[in-house]
């Protein structure tokens, strides 16, 4: 599917780049470094790993690890817009927590 001359499957890795980037903010925070990868699954276990509850809407970010490689030839059925909107949700779910995480100082910096 076409979007805004692009594909939706580049919006969606566009999402998968947020929540990536949200998480391992948080893992720097508590860890001082983080894992080389893309999988957000690894992501959040690592994150909860450090005593962190993390919320159900943050877990389900699992959904978008899938469309770390998008930006290159796709090979499973496209993503229809539905999808996309309930993809970007989630990235803007995860990205949100992180910074209220970051920003309220709940990971045991006080």
């Amino acid at each position: 599917m076409v979007v805004q001359g692009g594909y939706i499957e580049d919006a969606c890795t566009d999402a998968h780049q947020a929540a990536e980037k949200a998480l391992k903010a948080i893992l720097l925070h508590l860890c001082g470094s983080f894992p080389r990868t893309h999988s957000v699954e690894a992501l959040v276990e690592l994150i909860g790993a450090e005593g962190v509850d993390v919320p159900t809407r943050v877990r389900r970010a699992g959904r978008l690890t899938v469309y770390a490689t998008a930006r290159y030839p796709w090979p499973q059925e496209p993503v229809t817009g539905e999808e996309h909107a309930e993809l970007v949700a989630i990235a803007a779910d995860v990205v949100s927590w992180a910074e209220s995480m970051l920003l309220e100082h709940k990971l045991g910096t006080d």
